[in-house]
Parts: C-alpha cells; structure tokens; sequence
C-alpha cells in the first residue's frame, strides 16, 4: 500500500506535467496563428508602399500563370520596380521526374510622371510553356520592391498547385 506522502507527491508530479503540456499547446497555438498571419500580404518601406493582395492565377490551356498585385501608394512613386523571381519546380506524377525552372520578372511603374498615392492594381503573366499536364507544380517566389538601387524585401512564398 502508498503512503499518502508518496501519493501527494504523484499528484503533485502528474499535475507538473498537465501543466507543462496545458502550456506548451498554448505556446504552439500561438506559433502557428503567427506563422499563418506572417505570410504576405507583407509591407516594405512603410512610408512609399503598402502591398495589400498578392494573388496566383493559373491557366492550364497556355501553360501560363500570373500574378494580380494589389498595392497602396502612400507617398508619390517615381520610377518604382518590383522583381518577381523564383523557382518552378514541376513533378511528373507518373515518371517521378522532377523538372525546375527559375523565372525573373521585372515590373516598372511611374516611368515618366509620379504615380499619386491611392490604391493600385498590376498584373504580371509569365508564359514558358512549362506546366504538363499532369503532376505538381511548386512555386517559390521571391518579391522585391524598389526605388533606384534600394530594394525592400516585401514577399517570399511557397505556392504548390496539383492537376
């Protein structure tokens, strides 16, 4: 038989370890919500741009996909660029092969007269034929905004897209 010493001190340890796990979901709950939340939309230089929406659409009939840019000007733009770069990488379901391919884009606004500030929307398609039809395409893109030689880091994603 216990001692009542002995079973007070068991309930004191099981307790400990209630807790300790009681904690650590807590902890981890909150982990995931910000990894969730940390995700783009993202903002660069706070005072020039604010990137409100980036989006992904894919056609599969001309192998091209593109991005929709919702952006919030706040101060007037002269000369701004946004550098779209990543990595294509296309499995094939049934051959195992994996195929990659990189992809740079560059797009350039308020050339000639400032943009105002308000909010925006641009599209950039990039069409190289390289979605098959059938398998799984990961996309990793990197996003850079800029004005001159400063860029601001603003985007990095991980997009997968299976047919």
């Amino acid at each position: 038989m216990t001692s009542k010493k002995t079973y007070i001190k068991f309930n004191y340890i099981t307790y400990f370890i209630q807790m300790l796990f009681f904690v650590l979901f807590i902890t981890l709950s909150f982990a995931e919500e910000t990894l969730k939340t940390s995700k783009c939309p993202l903002t660069g230089d706070p005072h020039d741009v604010e990137i409100l929406k980036i989006s992904r659409n894919t056609n599969t009939e001309d192998n091209s996909f593109e991005f929709i840019v919702d952006i919030q000007v706040k101060n007037p733009l002269h000369q701004a660029f946004f550098d779209f770069s990543g990595d294509v990488y296309v499995d094939q379901q049934y051959t195992g092969r994996r195929e990659l391919e990189s992809f740079q884009l560059e797009v350039r606004i308020g050339q000639k007269d400032p943009i105002p500030p308000g909010a925006y929307q641009f599209t950039v398609k990039y069409a190289k034929g390289t979605i098959p039809g059938i398998g799984e395409v990961i996309f990793y893109y990197d996003i850079r905004y800029g004005t001159g030689e400063q860029k601001h880091h603003v985007c990095q994603m991980t997009d997968r897209l299976r047919f």
